[in-house]
């Protein structure tokens, strides 16, 4: 029952030194690999309002990162909750 994806969501912007544009990420869960198949885990603090987007827009974008990408910061080790039957 391993990591499959980290998930998280763009929280902004800025410019490093080099003038480059760098993206600023949240962790917001993982994506993992459980007996009857894929399930996620959500950090419970986070909130969906305060994530940027186009106020036309009723969804947010999540992005996901294979755990070795190293863009996105590494997700907390799940807890062992067992398989989700669904």
């Amino acid at each position: 029952m391993g990591v499959k994806y980290n998930m998280a969501v763009k929280t902004g912007s800025y410019t490093d030194r080099d003038g480059k544009e760098k993206n600023t990420w949240l962790n917001v869960g993982v994506v993992l690999e459980g007996k009857y198949g894929p399930y996620i885990l959500l950090k419970r603090h986070f909130n969906p309002a305060g994530v940027p987007c186009d106020s036309d827009k009723d969804v947010i974008p999540i992005s996901l990162f294979k755990p070795d990408g190293g863009s996105v910061p590494p997700a907390a080790p799940p807890t062992d909750e067992g398989d989700v039957p669904f």
